[in-house]
């Protein structure tokens, strides 16, 4: 787990990311989509809001991934 989730969620991209995980659940490609965004470069914000545990990783057949932040989901 990264030691300080405040500096993880300082970044505003990073903090879009988690608004947009917050309203449901979407595979990488659809915050790809969202952001207008390289897939690779999701992948790594994605890879670090992880890491400090403020979104989860699902795995889902026939996508690349999915991921949710359950933590704001209702």
């Amino acid at each position: 787990m990264h030691s300080d989730v405040f500096s993880v969620i300082a970044d505003p991209t990073r903090r879009r990311i988690v608004r947009i995980l917050a309203e449901q659940t979407h595979t990488v490609g659809a915050v790809v989509e969202k952001l207008g965004m390289s897939q690779p470069t999701i992948s790594k914000l994605l890879k670090v809001l992880r890491d400090a545990e403020v979104v989860e990783g699902l795995p889902v057949a026939s996508k690349s991934s999915a991921c949710s932040c359950p933590a704001f989901q209702p």
